[in-house]
């Protein structure tokens, strides 16, 4: 073999390891580029779900005190239902009473529209609750949809790094044998 042919040789393997070298630098860029975005996207997936878990447990103290609420609604129905009982008592057996029937009647029948009124309030306060519970469910959906995607695109990324890697074995090997068989570009 000439000096030419050997200086042919010899500058065509130099740069095919300086392509390999700057193949390897990309690499390890683009690899290090996808690891800051799935830490990041694993930041934002844990503050999300600690958002999410704050709201619930907002969500849960809202919904005992709403059944707190009605429990209260509850006795105050059982207690008015009481009085109501007294007073028809009282209209039956007490004929002079009636002015006094009257007037408990009022008082009675502004009780039963502030009970109306309440249950009204509560019933409009559970239906924001379950929106909000729906509201709660979607984001959720969209996290895992997202998860979906950042795994997908990681198993991806973990493909093409072991095809590179047994590609820059393959290339090391054939270059090892051409060395060590001393052909050297013969």
């Amino acid at each position: 073999m000439s000096n030419d042919e050997f200086d042919r040789q010899m500058s065509f393997i130099v740069e095919q390891q300086a392509q390999f070298a700057s193949d390897i630098q990309q690499l390890r860029e683009v690899q290090a580029k996808t690891e800051n975005v799935v830490a990041r996207l694993a930041n934002l997936t844990l503050e999300g779900f600690n958002d999410i878990n704050a709201k619930l447990d907002l969500l849960v103290d809202s919904q005992i005190t709403l059944t707190e609420a009605q429990a209260r609604t509850d006795q105050s129905f059982e207690d008015l239902n009481s009085k109501i009982n007294a007073l028809v008592d009282s209209q039956f057996n007490l004929t002079e009473g009636q002015a006094r029937s009257e007037k408990d009647s009022r008082e009675v029948n502004a009780k039963l529209k502030a009970l109306v009124e309440s249950q009204t309030i509560l019933t409009e306060a559970q239906a924001r609750s379950e929106k909000d519970s729906r509201d709660v469910n979607a984001k959720i959906k969209a996290l895992v949809e997202s998860q979906t995607v950042l795994t997908n695109a990681q198993a991806r990324t973990d493909q093409s790094l072991k095809s590179t890697d047994e590609k820059l074995r393959q290339l090391m090997a054939v270059a090892e044998r051409y060395f060590s068989e001393g052909r050297n570009g013969r």
